[in-house]
């Protein structure tokens, strides 16, 4: 998706052309890492609705049982949950060894990404520039948010690639006696 990458390297630019000593960096950051969650959240909800179209139920059900009642996107807690209201705990397990058997440690790497980033997210929506601060805050650049959106969308491909071939099978009907 060009559109969050562009967007992303335009505050990147901005933060690097900017004068020492003002809150705008830590503005542009925070806003850098906010617009890639926004993008996140987006890309994970097309890909439920994907797995929905896939398995037969209708949008509006997905969109009002299961994305709505949706506030985040770790995996065990949001992506996972969604997905194993869609398809079920059998099919999850059928997809997580799906995904190892073609993309050995990608499934622990997208767990640690979306983690990682769902923290940072965290600190910087219940924070704002006037708080007083205890400790150091750290902010990360927006070219952080570069690399971290290119690093989960090739997991987040790789995963839905994952998710063509484990649901392709399907459940054979039992033959009567003496059919092939």
């Amino acid at each position: 998706m060009a559109e969050i990458e562009d967007t992303l390297k335009e505050l990147d630019r901005w933060y690097n052309e900017l004068p020492g000593g003002t809150d705008r960096p830590k503005l542009l950051a925070k806003l850098a890492i906010l617009e890639l969650c926004g993008w996140l959240e987006y890309r994970l909800d097309s890909l439920i609705f994907v797995v929905g179209d896939t398995v037969g139920i209708e949008r509006a059900w997905v969109e009002g049982n299961v994305v709505k009642e949706n506030h985040g996107f770790t995996y065990q807690d949001h992506l996972r949950r969604m997905l194993a209201k869609l398809v079920g705990e059998s099919a999850m397990v059928h997809l997580e060894q799906t995904i190892e058997q073609f993309n050995p440690g990608m499934l622990e790497q997208l767990k640690g990404a979306l983690t990682t980033l769902w923290k940072s997210r965290g600190v910087l929506a219940h924070t704002h520039s006037g708080a007083l601060v205890v400790k150091q805050q750290s902010f990360n650049a927006p070219s952080w948010a570069i690399n971290q959106q290119r690093i989960l969308s090739k997991m987040i491909g790789q995963f839905e690639a994952s998710l063509a071939v484990a649901f392709r099978r399907t459940i054979a009907v039992p033959q009567a006696a003496g059919q092939p």
